[in-house]
């Protein structure tokens, strides 16, 4: 390719913008039927608002939709995929064996997990406390890379507290001029004599179920060019991120998501335009191709021996880290959807699902 095709590119003309942010508003549609089931919260089950007389309800949340992104480019150990297996993160090996990474903890390098293993003959908190400094940005990259796309907050090193960086990339799937569905049934009994109980988890137990439909589900995608460009890395760097954060909004979208047993969602259309500017969201393809060349020369992959587990932890086995449930592929659900606030799906009584 040309020097001045490959400057016509989509993503080499995204790369070469002085926006100060990319706004995606992508069109998602039911795969099947119309009905979907949104993202639930303890206590609270879906969240809806009223504006001018017309519902919307959150299908995923920011932090939610954080965990999938990351999702897109890590395996089912939590692992880079192939085509990034380059990539610096920190991993956690406990008896030889992979516990858990930088990629599936939900607070990245922040996890307990990762604070309290040992790299080398210090705590990796150490580590942390003597890296911090005023090139830390670049420490980032070269480290764990993800964390300056998806932000961090050093809450639990000692004397960093100020070390916090927002997300680069947010998004987040709401679907608006909603109706809720309301539905039900009954778990019903096919044994009969054995004394079990409804409180045994027998008998005949109604249950209800919600559902949504909606005029229109949306995918909101937000990428801060402008905090991306403040971190001051070389261009290579600074290229490789952009490619990075856009790929895993372009993989996201490049097949049906099945979210939950009943939210199943896919992309209206493949081309997809940022609000305003009449730049176009680069193909999987160009961004695989972008990835592929990039330079991942200055980063690393550190390995850290976990801590050895507290009484409580020994006896529940070893190898059983908390992880964050984004780690088993990027279709996966999890209990755990959460980054820093616990969602689940809504609870479904005895559901026969």
């Amino acid at each position: 390719m040309s020097k001045e095709m490959r400057e016509n590119t989509p993503f080499e003309q995204l790369a070469s913008s002085e926006l100060s942010r990319l706004l995606f508003n992508i069109p998602l549609k039911v795969t099947q039927g119309n009905r979907f089931q949104p993202t639930g919260f303890p206590n609270l089950g879906a969240a809806t608002y009223v504006i001018n007389g017309k519902m919307s309800v959150i299908v995923e949340s920011h932090q939610s939709m954080t965990n999938r992104l990351e999702g897109q480019v890590m395996d089912e150990e939590g692992r880079p995929i192939e085509l990034l297996s380059r990539m610096s993160y920190v991993r956690v090996m406990r008896d030889r064996r992979l516990m858990t990474t930088s990629l599936r903890e939900p607070h990245r390098l922040n996890s307990p997990h990762l604070l309290n293993a040992a790299y080398g003959a210090e705590r990796f908190e150490e580590t942390l406390k003597n890296t911090l400094d005023a090139n830390w940005l670049s420490w980032l990259f070269k480290h764990d890379v993800n964390t300056l796309i998806h932000g961090v907050f050093f809450s639990q090193v000692k004397d960093k507290h100020d070390k916090r960086l927002a997300r680069l990339l947010s998004a987040y799937i709401e679907a608006h001029n909603a109706t809720a569905v309301l539905s039900g049934g009954v778990k019903t009994e096919t044994v009969t004599g054995t004394g079990v109980t409804a409180e045994d988890g027998g008998g005949m137990i109604p249950f209800t179920r919600e559902e949504f439909v909606a005029e229109k589900i949306m995918l909101y995608v937000s990428l801060d060019l402008a905090h991306l460009r403040s971190y001051r890395l070389t261009e290579p760097q600074r290229r490789l991120l952009l490619a990075l954060a856009l790929y895993k909004v372009r993989r996201f979208i490049s097949e049906p998501q099945r979210l939950r047993t009943a939210c199943d969602l896919v992309a209206e259309s493949d081309e997809v335009g940022a609000e305003g500017s009449g730049l176009l969201l680069p193909s999987l393809q160009e961004l695989e191709d972008v990835l592929k060349g990039a330079d991942f020369s200055d980063m690393v992959q550190l390995e850290l021996i976990a801590a050895a587990p507290k009484p409580q932890d020994a006896q529940k086995g070893k190898g059983k880290g908390k992880g964050k449930g984004k780690g088993k592929g990027k279709n996966d659900v999890s209990a755990d959807e959460s980054e820093e606030d616990e969602e689940a799906d809504p609870p479904q009584s005895a559901s026969a699902d």
